[in-house]
């Protein structure tokens, strides 16, 4: 079987499937995708189901789609539905199988988008449906770089700032999104199993190198007329990082809430943390992307 090779989120990939979202690496393998058999799973695909859950291991099969093995970090074993789709397929491997990933591997990933302001990135994040590729994109219109899309891996780097690890050159945007930015929908593809979704190809404006992270906006839509901005602070900082944590459910099972409650205290105290108040009943990101620069100056 072919073996692909890729670089996301700081990790070497070797892959079984092909992954065209990701940008391709060379040698060296922290991350091993298998096309395999799974013991433990009795393969009728017919319900969500988790068969077997430890700090090193976790089996669980989604429904119709596919049973997955992720163990220590470092190999994920897929046992696919015969009748799923590739695209359905990419973005379990990308979203619920990285999830898994990070978690094993103590990474720490944000439910978020990055963007880049001068040698610095921001990640603007919140839950689905609040804005976060709308508003990225917004910066990517006015020229400025991204790093991620939907998740946000931080690290520290020299002198104890924290980095936020490139992804891959896709954005996904809603179909409102993509007829106000008058994308052709014709040339998009459309992503199964999230609604109204579409996967934006922005290989230009990618930034394949770790920038380091200057702040973290929440968008958060209100019933209210205009867009404003709140800084959060005090122990309201560890409750944005832990709420946006990327898959934080997983923590629970991993036992690891703990680790994580302590290395987002550390980083929470780094950064600077703000709230986006925006109306929830209209396009507000050219009136956001204005204030995000205004208060970073």
């Amino acid at each position: 079987m072919k073996k692909y090779k890729y670089r996301a989120f700081g990790l070497n990939i070797v892959s079984d499937f092909e992954l065209p979202e990701l940008v391709y690496g060379n040698d060296g393998c922290d991350v091993e995708i298998l096309h395999g058999k799974i013991e433990e799973a009795d393969g009728s695909f017919l319900e969500n189901k988790i068969y077997k859950v430890n700090s090193e291991e976790i089996v669980y099969q989604l429904k119709d789609i596919a049973a997955c093995k992720v163990q220590n970090g470092n190999k994920a074993i897929i046992m696919p539905s015969p009748n799923i789709s590739k695209s359905t397929l990419r973005l379990l491997i990308l979203t619920s199988v990285f999830g898994c990933i990070f978690i094993q591997r103590k990474m720490l990933p944000v439910h978020g988008s990055s963007v880049t302001l001068g040698d610095e990135c921001i990640i603007i994040a919140g839950s689905s449906g609040a804005g976060k590729s709308t508003l990225a994109n917004a910066f990517i219109e006015n020229g400025h770089y991204f790093l991620a899309d939907d998740v946000a891996v931080l690290n520290q780097g020299e002198n104890d700032h924290i980095y936020v690890q490139p992804a891959y050159p896709y954005r996904k945007l809603h179909e409102d999104s993509v007829k106000c930015y008058n994308y052709d929908v014709e040339d998009l593809e459309r992503i199964e199993y999230e609604e109204d979704k579409y996967l934006i190809p922005l290989h230009s404006h990618f930034l394949n190198s770790p920038k380091r992270l200057k702040a973290l906006f929440e968008i958060v839509p209100a019933d209210i007329e205009n867009v404003r901005i709140e800084r959060v602070k005090g122990i309201e900082k560890l409750k944005v990082m832990m709420d946006n944590l990327y898959r934080g459910k997983l923590q629970f099972y991993f036992n690891s809430k703990v680790y994580y409650f302590k290395n987002i205290g550390e980083i929470a105290s780094k950064i600077d943390i703000y709230k986006i108040m925006r109306p929830n009943d209209k396009f507000t990101y050219n009136e956001q992307l204005k204030l995000i620069l205004k208060q970073l100056g």
